[in-house]
């Protein structure tokens, strides 16, 4: 297609490809379907290199190897796209979506992706700087939504649930965000050498977070690092969250209504912010800690503003001064959590300093206004 086009009926079932899409060009689908009768390798809607800054919306596509294939596109759109029964049911390979050879920058939104062979939508090598919104992902035989081998993608506000794999694959990808959606199924995993994933306000039932090593191919073995699990919820009769091996994993202001908030192995460490460990499980060594992010004011004998007390926390790291007004924020250690165990160790008073005057508080008395200095 070389210019702007509104489809006026369905096509197929085609031989191989459906349609390919030429720079800049709108294809309205109009509600039909695009067709195709199974055929290897081939793909419904093509965008590629010279594909930049199309729009393809209305549409249905099922019966090709690739739904859609995103391949080197720039500045693509996807919209309102239902993708489904795509790929070898018997071999199970294929995809609804497929992102690849790097395609950056597209948006696939609104669109649903159901009941595909292999994964719903495979977001590939080098991709880059993706965006997956308001979208349905079900029942796609392994992995609803699969991010491999790139940087900077994310899945934001969707629905997804079934699949026998992975509702989210993660595998030695970076910068990956996800945020805002609604997992059921069979959870979040993320391996190998993932970096810097953010996993923000999402709500997961029947399975968690796992984080775990991969060893398998050219880089030997590789560790998960700087994952953060923040707000939402997570509800499951099984661990909330598994670290089989992790580094830098941080859960901050996150609800575990778990049978097990956490489960430890590998050396595996982690920080708990504002986030409630009700039971922690050793599957071998690790160690978490639990952190309280406490804001108080400080104040004299008179009960004026005292600025410039040093906050010296229980493992004797100074971690701050109050300002003029008397007001501080931050960390404090509240417990440690050392696997094999559990042994736990409280975090110990918090040592105050103002002027010549010295003092200790527990984290329990660090809130409202604390009084420092004599009388």
């Amino acid at each position: 297609m070389t210019q702007d086009y509104e489809l006026v009926g369905s096509l197929g079932p085609c031989q191989k490809h459906g349609l390919k899409l030429r720079g800049g060009v709108t294809l309205e689908g109009g509600g039909h379907v695009v067709r195709g009768s199974r055929q290897k390798s081939s793909s419904g809607i093509v965008l590629d290199e010279k594909s930049a800054g199309a729009v393809v919306r209305n549409l249905e596509v099922t019966g090709f190897e690739r739904g859609v294939r995103l391949a080197g596109v720039d500045g693509a759109t996807l919209e309102n796209v239902e993708a489904h029964h795509n790929g070898d049911p018997v071999a199970h390979k294929g995809y609804g979506i497929d992102v690849a050879r790097g395609a950056s920058n597209n948006v696939i939104q609104n669109v649903h992706v159901h009941h595909n062979a292999d994964e719903g939508i495979h977001i590939g090598n080098g991709a880059r700087g993706n965006r997956v919104v308001d979208s349905r992902f079900e029942e796609n035989y392994r992995e609803n939504v699969y991010f491999l081998e790139n940087d900077g993608n994310s899945l934001e506000g969707s629905v997804l649930s079934g699949g026998n794999a992975s509702a989210v694959f993660i595998k030695h990808a970076r910068n990956v965000s996800l945020r805002g959606n609604t997992i059921g199924g069979k959870g979040i995993q993320v391996r190998g050498e993932s970096s810097a994933v953010r996993i923000v306000d999402n709500q997961l039932t029947g399975h968690g977070l796992t984080i775990q090593p991969y060893s398998k191919g050219p880089r030997g073995k590789t560790v998960p690092r700087d994952i953060t699990l923040s707000g939402g919820k997570i509800s499951t009769s099984r661990a909330c969250v598994r670290l089989l091996e992790a580094r830098a994993v941080r859960l901050e202001g996150a609800a575990l209504d778990c049978g097990k908030s956490l489960e430890l192995d590998g050396d595996s460490d982690v920080t708990a912010v504002d986030t409630l460990l009700r039971r922690v499980e050793c599957t071998g060594a690790g160690v978490a800690r639990e952190v309280k992010t406490v804001h108080v004011r400080f104040v004299d004998r008179e009960g004026e503003p005292a600025g410039g007390v040093e906050v010296v926390d229980g493992a004797g790291q100074a971690v701050g001064r109050s300002g003029d007004d008397g007001a501080w924020t931050g960390l404090l250690p509240v417990s440690t959590i050392r696997c094999p165990g559990p042994q736990v160790t409280n975090g110990g008073p918090v040592l105050l300093r103002h002027g010549s005057w010295s003092g200790s508080r527990s984290v329990r008395e660090m809130s409202g206004d604390v009084r420092v200095g004599d009388g």
